[in-house]
């Protein structure tokens, strides 16, 4: 990563860091998301963190800013107590591995690939300056980044700054306590449905209505926004089946999303569907 252009090189970076840092912080309300700016206030990415039952930080989703799914992080400790960071894509093989070795003054962390190369050119230390700010070196100890956080009164996490090395920002976080569900699949007893991809760029509906009924097929992102509707108009009772050609739909991002099938406006199934181009043909 260092290698690479500067600023590409944090902003590969800065997602792994954020979460490795935010979490001693000790806030009185755990966030559940944090969006991503570049200095321009161009929207780049966004994660939800997840938790367990004792309000411990066990992971985060990365989505990029149209709520395409990027991958999943799981959290968990090896026997000498380093703190093992492992991304998923969407398929579930692993992509990165980020081991964090910490003690009384400082901390480091390497990050690897699927095929063990290193992504950030040895370990990257980062020390505290004080309990909201952190400096960043690369294994060289020549300067990476500085990560600077602001809390409200009752100490809950605002933001953070991603700074150069001159102090200029670069990037910042915006923390918040909200999330969109993607909705569930709702019992309709007056239809049976079936939804099913078909290659990399069709989409097969297949239904029994018992009564004529408003027929939707929408594509969502993982967090539940609508990216494109596939089909809507109002279908006989009776059989019917129809093959969608996705790749004659507007314009989306590649990533995973959500088929949604309603009927009547309420949900009646739902399975994952994997852009590898965006629809249109643009890549």
């Amino acid at each position: 990563m260092k290698s690479q252009n500067g600023s590409w090189g944090m902003f590969l970076l800065f997602p792994s860091v954020v979460v490795l840092l935010f979490t001693p912080l000790y806030s009185s309300v755990n966030p559940s998301r944090v969006d991503f700016y570049d200095k321009s206030n161009n929207h780049l990415m966004f994660m939800t963190f997840h938790y367990n039952a004792a309000g411990v930080f066990t992971g985060r989703t990365v989505y990029m800013a149209d709520s395409t799914f990027k991958r999943e992080v799981l959290v968990t400790a090896n026997d000498v107590g380093e703190r093992i960071e492992t991304s998923y894509d969407f398929n579930g093989d692993v992509s990165f591995v980020t081991k964090v070795q910490s003690n009384a003054t400082t901390s480091n962390f390497t990050v690897h690939d699927q095929f063990n190369l290193d992504h950030v050119g040895g370990p990257v230390s980062y020390s505290i300056t004080d309990p909201l700010n952190f400096n960043l070196s690369y294994a060289d100890n020549s300067f990476a980044s500085r990560l600077s956080y602001s809390e409200d009164a009752s100490g809950n996490l605002q933001s953070v700054d991603i700074l150069d090395q001159t102090g200029t920002m670069q990037y910042y976080g915006i923390f918040s306590s909200t999330e969109v569900k993607i909705r569930a699949p709702h019992v309709n007893k007056n239809v049976n449905a079936l939804i099913k991809t078909v290659g990399q760029n069709g989409i097969d509906l297949r239904l029994n209505l018992k009564v004529k009924s408003v027929v939707k097929c929408e594509l969502a992102t993982l967090n539940g926004k609508i990216a494109c509707v596939l089909f809507d108009q109002e279908v006989p009772k009776g059989d019917f089946s129809r093959t969608i050609k996705t790749m004659q739909q507007e314009v989306i991002s590649q990533g995973v999303y959500m088929l949604l099938l309603s009927v009547n406006g309420k949900t009646t199934a739902s399975t994952r569907y994997l852009s590898i181009a965006s629809f249109g043909g643009a890549q």
